[in-house]
């Protein structure tokens, strides 16, 4: 931490702290200082310090883990002498081969959309510290909460926010601990975030919900194997229908839960242990560690471990939440939520666009009841050993012991097949079993979300069908018709037909507003040629919803394809620290759109910000760039005319300015 007090009464800290141990380096006047404080659970080795740094080897006193580098960095503050931060960087890389940490305030972004100015931050400077981080091998570890951790707290057009201050850790910390997260925590009486930095060697892996039964192949390998399924079927639980069938499964479910534990424990982990085991063996054999290749394939797989687990959760309105119980709140909320009704609309008018195709051979053939014969050749289409269903069961435990379950499992299908009803609290184990999904699974299927490999409790969605829905491709195809029926006569009432000259004349443009779970955001760029001032424009949102704006000046750019780029980029950067994540964006320059489709072979004038917005898209797990007509991007184009008129930087989160709802509205009535 940068302390702005001599070493002396820094040290005096450490008792009222808590801490045990503690050493700090004397500021220069009221900037700089460094201090170091630890507990009595690590030891701490100094091994260098001075103004700008204190270098370290922490070892945990309980041995859960070996030595590692600790560095607290602060870095230099004046741009011409930021290289000799950077040397110093280089310098205790070379030092230690060890699991390595560096944190602190570096006095410098990586990238532009880590700098929130009217003005930008140069690219050669930011340059210099992505490269310095590349040649030691550290990687960014990410953050939750505000996006900058420095403002300078002054008004209007003076304001300067950034992100200066962070951790880095190199793959061999990564590799050590396989949770690594980074909070900034905000200060009232510092114009500096905190940076709270939480460091365990092993991910949590207390389920989220109830573990959910999966069927094992192994256990087919065991002698008694089919004595106990006979033996556990035969004793279980009887009922009539597919509830009974589902109770039936649900006590076989129990007892090979509790036989395959006994008789093969926890195979997993045994397995894991015999390749480690392995490992070491084949390594003493031939007197060698790991190879360099074998280090880099064990670092992916404990990034991949690491990153497939859910630790912290952003909620809605952009705050964070880490407690396993609001994780599990927020993930049941969003989806119940998502699968919640807004109201249908009336689907009478809509069928009657659709043509009969279907022929009354076909019909009859529909209509026939199911049989036995039916089921069984659906089962045995199946991948014996591929997606089972929230029961557990694959499709090869069926196939196998078909002359065991088949009778009353053709029973229970077909009753409900040909006219019977599906009880709501089994259809969570249904989609495995029944092949043919009807209206009624539809109508009564209940969900269950699983975090972390434990499933919540259940819910019933009131929505029958939305993008994604995993139930049935034959539903959306139906849709698809419908809706691509819809839009035709949408068409074709929108033409109009002058007297003169008989053919249609093309139809205004309307905004289109986006895919469910999408955020769409209109860029665009606008010039004040008297005050020879440019401006960018961004509008965000969500279905209908408005999510914010915003407007920035330039100057000096006369080019339209230049400002047009550059709106773009502020567009993607304005999503991205708003933490979108699934974002459409869309332009109302073919040409922009033509050189980010064909950016790797580009060498036009705005390829280095092509570059760049290229970076930010890894940040968005759906990253999509769309063309619009300029009619149809009127409210991106009325922020920039604002902004290249007032001179300045905006932001409209809250609510939209006076001057922008006329057009959000008329989007709206388009849509």
């Amino acid at each position: 931490m940068e302390t702005k007090i001599s070493g002396e009464r820094t040290e005096k800290l450490i008792s009222t702290f808590g801490f045990s141990g503690g050493f700090a380096v004397d500021s220069d006047g009221l900037s700089g200082g460094v201090g170091l404080f630890w507990s009595s659970a690590v030891t701490v080795d100094i091994k260098s310090s001075n103004l700008h740094h204190i270098d370290a080897v922490v070892q945990c006193k309980d041995g859960s883990v070996p030595p590692w580098h600790f560095t607290g960095f602060y870095g230099e503050s004046r741009r011409e002498n930021k290289h000799l931060s950077w040397t110093l960087m280089r310098r205790l890389h070379q030092l230690r081969d060890l699991p390595w940490l560096c944190s602190g305030d570096f006095n410098e972004t990586l990238y532009s959309c880590e700098h929130f100015s009217e003005h930008d931050r140069e690219e050669w400077q930011m340059r210099a510290f992505r490269e310095v981080t590349e040649d030691c091998g550290l990687q960014d570890l990410g953050f939750s909460g505000l996006p900058y951790t420095w403002d300078n707290r002054q008004e209007g057009s003076a304001n300067v926010k950034a992100r200066i201050d962070r951790a880095f850790g190199n793959a061999a910390l990564l590799n050590m601990f396989q949770v690594v997260k980074v909070k900034h925590i905000s200060v009232v009486q510092s114009d500096h975030c905190m940076i709270h930095i939480e460091l365990r060697k092993h991910i949590n892996h207390r389920p989220l919900g109830r573990k959910a039964f999966k069927y094992e192949n192994v256990w087919q390998t065991h002698g008694d194997y089919d004595k106990v399924v006979v033996d556990l079927w035969r004793k279980a639980e009887r009922g009539v229908g597919l509830k009974g069938f589902s109770k039936t499964l649900a006590s076989l479910q129990s007892g090979l839960s509790s036989w395959g534990t006994t008789t093969f424990g926890d195979f997993k982990k045994k397995l894991s242990n015999l390749r480690r085991e392995l490992d070491r063996v084949r390594r003493i054999s031939v007197g060698r560690g790991p190879s360099l290749e074998e280090k880099r394939i064990m670092e992916s797989i404990n990034e991949r471990k690491r990153i497939n687990s859910i630790s912290t959760l952003q909620r809605e309105d952009g705050s964070w939440c880490d407690d396993v119980e609001e994780i599990k709140e927020e993930v049941q909320g969003f989806y119940k939520n998502l699968y919640t009704s807004e109201g249908a609309p009336e689907m009478q008018g809509l069928l009657d666009l659709v043509n009969e195709k279907v022929l009354q051979e076909d019909k009859a053939n529909m209509d026939a009841e199911f049989t036995e014969e039916e089921v069984k050749k659906a089962l045995f289409q199946m991948h014996p050993s591929k997606a089972p269903g929230v029961d557990g069961f694959t499709a090869g435990f069926y196939q196998r012991h078909w002359e065991l379950v088949g009778p009353e499992l053709c029973a229970a299908v077909i009753g409900f097949l040909n006219g019977g009803d599906m009880p709501e609290e089994i259809n969570d184990t249904a989609i495995t079993l029944i092949p043919k999904l009807i209206m009624k699974c539809v109508s009564s299927v209940r969900f269950s979300v699983k975090v972390n490999g434990g499933l919540l409790e259940p819910f019933i969605p009131s929505r029958g069908i939305r993008q994604g829905d995993p139930m049935s491709p034959y539903l959306f195809l139906a849709c698809a018709e419908a809706k691509s029926i819809e839009l035709v006569k949408e068409t074709l009432q929108t033409l109009e037909f002058p007297r003169e000259n008989p053919k249609p004349i093309r139809p205004v443009a309307k905004w289109q507003r986006p895919p469910d779970g999408f955020v769409k955001i209109n860029s665009d760029g606008a010039f004040n040629t008297s005050d020879n001032l440019a401006a960018t424009g961004v509008v965000a949102r969500e279905g209908l919803l408005y999510r914010g704006a915003m407007g920035k000046t330039y100057r000096g750019i006369s080019d339209p394809l230049i400002i047009e780029t550059l709106a773009l980029r502020d567009a993607v950067t304005y999503a991205r620290d708003r933490g979108f994540s699934r974002v459409v964006f869309e332009v109302d320059s073919e040409n922009l759109v033509h050189l980010w489709h064909n950016r790797a072979t580009d060498r036009s004038m705005v390829k280095n910000v092509l570059d760049e917005i290229s970076e930010l898209s890894v940040f968005f797990t759906v990253f999509s760039l769309w063309h619009a007509r300029r009619e149809a991007n009127q409210a991106a184009h009325s922020c920039a005319k604002f902004a290249s008129i007032q001179d300045g930087l905006f932001s409209w989160d809250a609510e939209p300015p006076a001057f922008l709802v006329h057009s959000l509205q008329a989007d709206c009535n388009g849509v």
